[in-house]
C-alpha cells in the first residue's frame, strides 16, 4: 500500500494513453461478446437441421426399401416424389402410397401416407425449409438434397442395392469398381449413410430463423441410429425341427409345423419372444408339410406322401379337415395365400402339378402344370398378382405364374442352386427373399421390379430339411430346421416406421371416396330356360380400380325367389320352378359394391308317359319243333326316352323259361304251350308290356 506521501495522479500523456487502449479494447469486447450470443443460437439451429435430416433419412430408407416403384415424374404441385408398394393388411392386400410434399404454410417437409386410396397419416419431418426448392429428390439413385436455414445437406438412403457414395468413399473404395462381394461386405459394416454435408462452395446467404410449432431440439432428442444388419438367435423352438417343418404368420404372430414326422404346432408371441404349444395337428407332419394365413385361419398341407388339408382356427385353437389336394404330397410342396378367398398350392414330389383352392367352395381347381418338376426345396409366394416359384430340386429355376394370364414365365435363376430346406418369402412390396437350404448358409434377396437376386447376411449355420422363412413387421423370422431347436430373427437395419418419432401431426386424415367394382355375368345368359333336374353353371367376374380382380367371398350370386345359390366365379347349382332374376354383387376390400342381374326360367319337368311295347316275332300261335332256334325281336318307343334298347326290353315266358333281353336275339323253349311277354320300362321306371302265345311240340317217340 502506498504511504501517502508518495500518491499522485495520471499524467496528461498518461491519461491519453489509457483512452486510446480503451477505445481499441472496448470494441473487440464487445464483438466477442456479440459473438457468444449468437453462437449458442447457431448451435442450436444446426442441431435441429441435423435432427431433421436424421429423421427424414430413417424415413426414405424405410420407404425407398419397402418401394416397388418410385416415381419423380407427373408430381403435383410442391411434391418431390412418390414411393409405392403393396403390402399385406390382415388377410388382404393393401396398396401403400407414400408421397413426400412440401407445406408452405408452415415452410416444412411433409410425409403423406395412403392405404388403398385412403388417406392414412400426414407428419411433419423436417422444418424450416424456406421455399418449395429447397428440397430436391432424384430417384437414381434415390437420393434426397435438404437445404435448412443452416446450409445444404444430403441424404443417400442407398435402398441396400446401392451402396451410398459417401459410405464407399469412408472405407476408400473406388466406387466404379463396386462388385457383389464388395456391396455384401459394406453392407455388413455401414447399414445406411448418415447425412453428410456437402461442400459449399460459395456460402449461401443466411437466413433468419422462422419459428415453427415443432418442439425444440432439446425437447425432440435424434432418432437412434438403425441398428446393424444382422441374424440374431431368438428362443428355442420346442422340439427339433424336421422335413415338415414351415412358418407362417397372421400379422400379428408366428406359427410353425415341426414336421419331423410329428403333429407338433407353435405359435411364437413375438413381444415376449415366447414359444407356445396349441391344438396338435390332425396326423404326423413330414416332408412336403406347408402353412399358409387366410382369413383368419391357418391352411396346412400334410405332406408324408398323403392329400390330406386342412385349416387351423386361430380363434377357436381347433383344427379342421378339408377337402383332400388332388395328389399325394411330398418333398417341395408348399402353400401360399392368393389373395380373397384363394390358397395356391404345389404338389412337389418331383412333379409339375400346380393348384389353386377355393375356400368359399372347399375345392381344389387344376391350373397350368409348373415348367418343370419340383422336388425338394420348391417354395412359392404370392404377390401383385402373381406367384413366384423356387424349384428346388438342386436347382436354380425361379418361375413367375401370372394369375390374369393363367401362364408360367421364366426369370433370372436362383444364385446357386436351391434343395431342401429352401424357402421363400416376400415383403408385400417390391421384394422376396430366399434360403437356399441345401445345407448351406446362403440367404438371398429378389427385386421384382429389375428381376434380380442378390447375395444377403449369410445365416449363423447351415440350413436343410424344416427350414422355414416369413416376414413379420419389417423382419424376417426362420426356421434352421435340421433336426435342431434354432430360430433365428435378421434385422435388416431398418426400423419399423411406427419406431421412427413423428415431430408434429397435421389435421386429421379424411377419406376420398372409393369407387366400387364392377361385377359381369358370363353364364348363364338372360331369358335361358331350364329345368328344376338341371345342374346350372354360374359363372361371372368383378374388378375393383384399387383392389384388381375379385373372388371368392367378394363375389355373392343370390336369387328374386330366395333360392340359395353360392359365391365365387364359377360354380353349379340347382334351383327351384319359377321366374327368377339372379344377381351377381361383387364387393371390394372397403365395402363398395356393384351388382348386375339376369332373368332365367326354371320348370318342372312334364310328366311321364310309359312307353309302348310290340313284338315282331315270333307271330301269335306260331308253332316250333324241340330245339329249334327261336327268333325273338321287338321294339318300344317312349315320349321322353325315345326309342329303348338293351335291358329296357325284358322278354319272359309264361312257363319260366329263360329268354333274355334287348330289340333282336334266338333262343330255344321247353316243350309246352308259351305265353311270351315282351315288357319295355323308360328312364323313369314306367313301362308297358305285350304277350302272344307259342306252341312248342313235345320230341317224337320211338
Amino acid at each position: 500500500m502506498r504511504k501517502p506521501g508518495n500518491q499522485r495522479g495520471f499524467t496528461l500523456l498518461e491519461l491519453i494513453i489509457s483512452i486510446s487502449i480503451s477505445a481499441l479494447i472496448l470494441p473487440l469486447v464487445a464483438g466477442v461478446i456479440f459473438m457468444l450470443q449468437l453462437f449458442p443460437q447457431r448451435t442450436e439451429a444446426d442441431i435441429q437441421a441435423q435432427q431433421d435430416l436424421q429423421l427424414v433419412g430413417q424415413w426414405v430408407t424405410i420407404d425407398a426399401n419397402r418401394a416397388s416403384k418410385i416415381s419423380t415424374d407427373s408430381l403435383g404441385e410442391n411434391e418431390y416424389s412418390v414411393f409405392s408398394w403393396t403390402e399385406y393388411g390382415g388377410d388382404s392386400l393393401v396398396a401403400v402410397k407414400v408421397t413426400y410434399r412440401y407445406d408452405a404454410a408452415d415452410t416444412s417437409l411433409v410425409r403423406e401416407v395412403t392405404r388403398n386410396g385412403v388417406l392414412d397419416r400426414i407428419s411433419i419431418i423436417a422444418q424450416n425449409i424456406a421455399a418449395v426448392d429447397d428440397v430436391t429428390f432424384s430417384s437414381t439413385p434415390p437420393t434426397f438434397e435438404l437445404n435448412s436455414i443452416t446450409g445444404l445437406y444430403q441424404f443417400n438412403p442407398g435402398r441396400v442395392t446401392v451402396t451410398p457414395r459417401s459410405t464407399v468413399e469412408k472405407i476408400g473404395i473406388d466406387p466404379a469398381v463396386l462388385t457383389n462381394t464388395v456391396v455384401a461386405q459394406l453392407r455388413a459394416q455401414f447399414t445406411t449413410s448418415m447425412p453428410t454435408p456437402l461442400p459449399t462452395g460459395t456460402p449461401r446467404p443466411t437466413r433468419k430463423p422462422k419459428r415453427t410449432k415443432a418442439p425444440a431440439p432439446t425437447e425432440t432428442p435424434p432418432p437412434s441410429p438403425p441398428p446393424a444388419v444382422a441374424w440374431i438367435h431368438l428362443a428355442n423352438t420346442p422340439g427339433a425341427v424336421h422335413a415338415g417343418g414351415r412358418l407362417a404368420t397372421d400379422g400379428a404372430a408366428l406359427y410353425a409345423f415341426r414336421g419331423n414326422a410329428e403333429r407338433d404346432f407353435w405359435k411364437f408371441d413375438v413381444d415376449t419372444g415366447n414359444w407356445t404349444s396349441l391344438d396338435e395337428a390332425p396326423e404326423n407332419v413330414k416332408e412336403g408339410g406347408a402353412l399358409a394365413y387366410g382369413n383368419g385361419f391357418i391352411y396346412a398341407l400334410r405332406g408324408d406322401k398323403k392329400k390330406d388339408f386342412w385349416r387351423y382356427d386361430i380363434a377357436s385353437n381347433t383344427w379342421q379337415e378339408l377337402a383332400d389336394a388332388p395328389e399325394n404330397v411330398q418333398w417341395g410342396g408348399s402353400l401360399t395365400w392368393g389373395g380373397p378367398g384363394t390358397i395356391y398350392g404345389i404338389r412337389g414330389a418331383n412333379r409339375k402339378d400346380f393348384w389353386k383352392y377355393d375356400i368359399s367352395n372347399d375345392h381344389w381347381i387344376i391350373l397350368a402344370s409348373a415348367p418343370q418338376k419340383l422336388d425338394g426345396g420348391g417354395s412359392i409366394f404370392f404377390v401383385d398378382g402373381a406367384v413366384y416359384a423356387l424349384r428346388g430340386d438342386n436347382k436354380k429355376h425361379f418361375w413367375k405364374y401370372t394369375v390374369a394370364a393363367g401362364t408360367w414365365s421364366t426369370l433370372a435363376d436362383n444364385p446357386d442352386s436351391v434343395d431342401r430346406g429352401g424357402s421363400l418369402t416376400g415383403d408385400g412390396g417390391g421384394y422376396l427373399f430366399a434360403l437356399r437350404g441345401h445345407s448351406s448358409t446362403d440367404f438371398w434377396r429378389y427385386e421384382i421390379s429389375t428381376d434380380t437376386w442378390e447375395p444377403f447376411l449369410d445365416t449363423p449355420q447351415n440350413v436343410r430339411d424344416g427350414g422355414g422363412l416369413a416376414y413379420l413387421n419389417g423382419e424376417l423370422f426362420a426356421l434352421r430346421g435340421d433336426e435342431t431347436r434354432d430360430f433365428w430373427k435378421f434385422n435388416t437395419g431398418m426400423p419399423p416406421p411406427e419406431a421412427i418419432p413423428i415431430l408434429e401431426p397435421l389435421s386429421e386424415p379424411t377419406a376420398p371416396s372409393n369407387t366400387p367394382p364392377t361385377a359381369s355375368i358370363d353364364i348363364p345368359t338372360d331369358g335361358d330356360n331350364f329345368l328344376t333336374t338341371d345342374s346350372i353353371t354360374f359363372s361371372g367376374s368383378a374388378s375393383d380400380p384399387e383392389d384388381g380382380a375379385l373372388f371368392g367371398g367378394s363375389l355373392v350370386w343370390s336369387s328374386s325367389l330366395g333360392d340359395p345359390i353360392g359365391s365365387g366365379m364359377s360354380f353349379t347349382a340347382s334351383l327351384g320352378a319359377g321366374a327368377h332374376t339372379i344377381t351377381l354383387t361383387a364387393t371390394d376390400s372397403l365395402g363398395a359394391s356393384h351388382s348386375t342381374s339376369i332373368s332365367v326360367t326354371v320348370n318342372t319337368p312334364p310328366g311321364n308317359t310309359p312307353p309302348t311295347a310290340s313284338i315282331d316275332s315270333p307271330t301269335d300261335g306260331s308253332t316250333f319243333l324241340p330245339n329249334e332256334s327261336i327268333v325273338f325281336a321287338g321294339s318300344a318307343g317312349d315320349p321322353e326316352d325315345g326309342a329303348l334298347t338293351g335291358g329296357s326290353l325284358v322278354w319272359s315266358s309264361s312257363l319260366g323259361d329263360p329268354i333274355g333281353s334287348g330289340g333282336s336275339f334266338t333262343a330255344s323253349l321247353s316243350a309246352g304251350a308259351h305265353t311270351i311277354t315282351l315288357t319295355a320300362t323308360d328312364s323313369q321306371g314306367a313301362s308297358d308290356s305285350t304277350s302272344i302265345s307259342i306252341t312248342v311240340n313235345s320230341p317224337p317217340t320211338a
